[in-house]
């Protein structure tokens, strides 16, 4: 929603930026871009059913880009 690149999730800076906040948080963090792709590949299609009906019963118009 804020056009993060999923490459900055495994950026080591926002990781150390966590690792200050909260140990436990730091060591969720994918070490890949690979893994933050393939997790929202994972939630999408899992949830995908009701992200239609969603959109489907808005009530207002809603805009989606994709990155390729």
């Amino acid at each position: 929603m804020d056009n993060i690149k999923s490459r900055k999730a495994a950026s080591p800076r926002l990781k150390r930026a966590f690792k200050i906040a909260n140990m436990q948080a730091a060591n969720t963090l994918p070490s890949s871009h690979n893994t933050t792709e393939s997790w929202i590949n994972e939630m999408f299609y899992y949830f995908e059913s009701e992200i239609k009906e969603e959109i489907k019963t808005a009530k207002s118009r809603i805009h989606y880009t994709f990155d390729s």
